[in-house]
């Protein structure tokens, strides 16, 4: 009987430290509206609908362990699923290079330079279905990536964009050709 309640006193925590959420955007900047400050970092598997813009990329980023000033936080989002949501340009700039003085935002239909760069939890991200390019250090550093789902509509993949990452294995879609120094550090991968 002691070891039926510890098993179910050990199955009401874990459901307590995971969660699983689903959530639809009617419009780009609004999902903080969605996710609460107290549930923010409780998230490990999240996927997203509808437009997204750089405000809501700063709370991704929050969630998957990095904030604005690159310091780690309390993140634990490992699965990102975007392929029902679409990049927006606008919002707030959603990481600074405080060396060069550049601020990052998004760009539409990409996932921008930088976007999760040194976002450590993440395991899994599927790409939205309609992006068309993967930009500069997109994931650089995101040292727990080991999936990668990429959307059929992909046309670029840039530089440096998987250096970095855990990824074992990746396959280039058709008629994109690889930029330099795509998987520096990946030495888990297979091509």
């Amino acid at each position: 009987m002691k070891k039926i309640i510890l098993l179910m006193m050990a199955c009401v925590t874990l459901t307590a430290i995971s969660e699983t959420r689903e959530i639809t955007l009617d419009k780009a900047g609004t999902l903080a509206e969605k996710i609460s400050a107290t549930e923010k970092y409780s998230i490990t598997d999240l996927k997203v609908n509808g437009p997204i813009n750089g405000t809501d990329v700063i709370l991704l980023r929050d969630m998957a362990g990095t904030d604005l000033d690159h310091a780690q936080t309390d993140g634990k989002l490992e699965t990102l699923d975007l392929q029902s949501a679409r990049i927006e340009e606008g919002g707030e700039s959603f990481y600074s290079d405080y060396n060069t003085s550049t601020d990052y935002y998004t760009t539409t239909d990409e996932v921008s330079d930088m976007m999760f760069c040194g976002c450590g939890a993440l395991v899994k991200v599927i790409m939205p279905s309609g992006a068309k390019a993967i930009g500069s250090k997109a994931f650089k550093d995101c040292r727990s990536l080991v999936s990668i789902t990429l959307p059929s509509a992909l046309e670029e993949i840039r530089s440096e964009a998987f250096a970095g990452t855990a990824l074992t294995e990746f396959a280039f879609p058709d008629n994109v050709m690889p930029s330099e120094g795509i998987f520096d550090g990946c030495s888990a991968l297979t091509v």
